[in-house]
């Protein structure tokens, strides 16, 4: 017989084991929920998930990757409505916990302006969509409209143009420039930018680089600035004639200035001596009735910046013609009716011409001769420069066709003993006798008292060039003197016909 206690036992197991099984389902249920787990369709969320920004900005040149995340329930597509917004994947046909997509772009090399796509992301059976916006830049404008003239002087204000399509930075390489503003914001106007030059007091030109930067283009110029200035425009060596005229010179200054004329030229005047600024000055060359080359230094300076300029004016009269007014007569000696002398030495005899004029010393001694003969047996043809009362000693050029020196003909020069110790210099050459119309002797006073250099030339050819002669540089007249020597050709005459003389001292 079944008693009370037993049926309790019973009824008490019976619900623990209802008690088991419901905790059982009941976790079954929520590892459902927890894993995902759809044990009947249609009853979870569709989630579509994309991990960006809203926006991004791109350069127009050497772009960057960007890469986002993609989280999608089921299959799903990007809209792009650019081509050259490049994305990778854009879509999928399944679901996907996570994936990354690519995004570049093409560089932007078409245009100035800024260009943006739009991609759209969407996915099957859900309503919301994520958008993206792809922004880029354009080609960097850069234009700058430079400063070409140069600054004055006494400092100036110029401006130029900027336009660019980014924010920019301008700046000098010299701070005597001063920019005003010195940076500037992306426009599609123009901006204006003002340099302001201080003053240059310096006696130089001087030149500042300016820069125009933005982050990916730099441009620059440069500008100059003149310098306090004195400078004769145009020749600075006039030659004048011997009838004297006014010569106008134009002065490029920029500060007061000063005409000096040296006070040993009294053939050179002037109606002004001093001035201010650029402008002409007019100088009056007076008429000349001289034998000799005139010339002299007139100066423009100031003293204020220690800068000076010149111009040399030179009068050279007519030739000095071979005539008794300037020559001594002699023996053999004849003066033609074209200004002319003629040597004629005979057989076994010597000529000399003498000049009169005193007052020869350094220069360039020029003689042209209308005839010129001298035989193969013949001795020496030469001219001469020595001291006043003395025939011999001091600089001589000739040709000599002696057999004894030469077996044809050589150009001679003589220093002689009075002067140091070259004597009978001989240099060979190809010039032929037939063909000689020019002697020239260059006397250049050298640096150390005493001494000369001196430049010998048949017509055009130089002979010889000696430097450092001692003996010459006192600066007393000399007498200039033509020597034919026939003594050697007992058979033939010699003619030696100078007929210009052409002196220009130092």
């Amino acid at each position: 017989m079944v008693n009370n206690y037993t049926k309790y036992m019973v009824m008490k197991n019976i619900i623990k084991n209802i008690a088991l099984s419901l905790i059982m389902i009941t976790s079954l249920l929520s590892c459902e929920d927890r894993y995902g787990i759809d044990s009947q369709e249609g009853t979870f969320d569709k989630t579509l998930t994309v991990i960006s920004d809203s926006v991004y900005y791109f350069e127009s040149e050497n772009p960057r990757e960007v890469i986002i995340s993609m989280n999608s329930s089921s299959a799903w597509t990007c809209l792009n409505n650019a081509d050259w917004c490049n994305v990778t994947p854009s879509s999928s046909d399944s679901s996907s916990l996570i994936t990354d997509i690519t995004i570049i772009l093409d560089p932007n090399t078409e245009s100035y302006n800024q260009r943006t796509a739009t991609l759209v992301f969407s996915s099957e059976g859900i309503e919301n969509k994520k958008v993206i916006e792809i922004v880029q830049n354009g080609l960097v404008q850069l234009d700058v409209d430079t400063i070409s003239e140069t600054f004055a002087e006494e400092g100036e204000t110029k401006t130029f143009s900027i336009l660019s399509n980014r924010d920019f930075a301008v700046y000098s390489s010299s701070d005597w420039l001063e920019i005003t503003p010195d940076n500037g914001l992306s426009s599609e106007e123009s901006q204006t930018i003002t340099v302001t030059a201080s003053s240059n007091i310096g006696q130089e030109k001087r030149s500042a680089t300016i820069f125009v930067q933005t982050k990916d283009k730099e441009m620059s110029f440069v500008v100059k600035q003149a310098g306090n200035r004195l400078n004769v425009i145009g020749d600075k060596e006039l030659l004048v004639s011997i009838d004297g005229s006014d010569q106008i010179i134009s002065l490029d200054a920029s500060s007061n200035w000063t005409l000096t004329i040296p006070s040993d030229c009294d053939w050179i005047t002037s109606d002004v001596s001093e001035g201010t600024g650029s402008g002409d000055v007019t100088l009056k060359v007076a008429a000349y009735d001289g034998n000799f080359q005139r010339k002299s230094y007139v100066y423009f300076e100031s003293s204020a910046i220690s800068l000076k300029d010149s111009v040399l004016i030179i009068q050279k009269p007519d030739p000095v013609k071979f005539t008794s007014e300037f020559f001594n007569e002699g023996a053999g000696i004849t003066f033609n009716d074209d200004g002319s002398a003629t040597l004629y030495a005979n057989p076994g005899s010597v000529r000399t011409l003498k000049s009169k004029i005193n007052n020869f010393s350094y220069g360039k001694y020029t003689i042209n001769f209308s005839d010129f003969q001298i035989a193969v047996t013949s001795s020496t043809m030469l001219m001469s420069i020595a001291p006043e009362g003395k025939d011999v000693g001091g600089i001589s050029l000739g040709v000599n066709a002696n057999p004894k020196y030469s077996d044809g003909w050589s150009a001679e020069y003589w220093i002689t003993e009075t002067f140091g110790s070259k004597i009978r210099q001989r240099v060979d050459n190809d010039i032929s006798r037939d063909d000689i119309s020019k002697f020239v002797v260059d006397v250049r006073k050298s640096d150390t008292e005493g001494i000369v250099d001196i430049d010998f030339y048949i017509n055009d050819e130089l002979v010889k060039s000696d430097t450092g002669i001692d003996g010459f540089a006192s600066g007393d007249p000399y007498i200039l003197t033509f020597w034919i020597y026939n003594v050697y050709d007992k058979e033939n005459p010699a003619v030696f016909e100078p007929a210009t003389l052409i002196y220009e001292p130092y």
